[in-house]
């Protein structure tokens, strides 16, 4: 998990990818996750709101499911800035690209891809 650049709002970027993790260790996953997330807000400047668009990429239906079990208690503006797509990236009607492009340049989303 990293800061990679920034939206086209000006708004920081966080990657994560679960699967490259070498360090399993959850209190170790637990605290960079948080230091990221300072590092991010302190990048940010004065946003009424801190979440502007979170994408779940190629999730296991394991947590489809909880999402869909919990996702009645997340606020409705929250929700709605929660995308879960597949990582079809290489497809030429691609839904990922497509999300990614309305909100990162085009470096920025070469770069994701």
């Amino acid at each position: 998990m990293h800061l990679v650049g920034y939206d086209k709002q000006d708004r920081p970027i966080i990657c994560s990818c679960l699967a490259l993790a070498k360090n399993k260790v959850y209190a170790d996953n637990h605290d960079h996750m948080v230091q990221t997330f300072e590092m991010s807000i302190k990048c940010m400047g004065p946003k009424p709101e801190r979440l502007g668009l979170f994408m779940v990429v190629d999730a296991p239906s394991l947590f489809t499911l909880l999402w869909n079990a919990i996702s009645s208690w997340v606020d409705p503006k929250t929700h709605q800035k929660i995308k879960f797509l597949p990582y079809d990236a290489t497809s030429s009607k691609s839904k990922l690209v497509t999300a990614m492009a309305e909100v990162v340049d085009p470096v920025t989303l070469g770069w994701l891809q």
